[in-house]
């Protein structure tokens, strides 16, 4: 299976310090998920506001983790914002698949 995450801009950060790596995982491992079932939460509920809050807060680690949403995340912020029941349901389907996958990748990955 295809990594859903690339660890390249933690490793240029960490170097070889594979406790820190580790460290900035579990992290992302202790934090995402529930960010994620905000934004669940939130889009079931139509709350704009807070779709809008949990993709920025989770949006920043896309990109340090190489994680491929990034546009994604944009369009479901803009979603937020705008506050019209515009189609978003196939953007967001995807972004939580993707985002799912690649936790789970890290959590087998780093036995965490």
């Amino acid at each position: 299976m295809d990594k859903h995450y690339n660890l390249e801009k933690i490793e240029e950060l960490a170097g070889d310090d594979q406790d820190f790596i580790k460290d900035i995982v579990s992290t992302f491992l202790n934090e995402t998920p529930s960010d994620l079932n905000n934004l669940k939460l939130a889009f079931s509920e139509k709350n704009h506001v807070l779709v809008y809050q949990s993709s920025h807060k989770i949006k920043p680690n896309l990109d340090l983790f190489g994680i491929d949403l990034i546009n994604h995340a944009k369009a479901i912020e803009k979603w937020g914002l705008e506050k019209k029941d515009t189609p978003i349901d196939d953007k967001i389907s995807h972004f939580i698949e993707i985002l799912e996958l690649a936790i789970n990748q890290l959590k087998n990955d780093y036995n965490l």
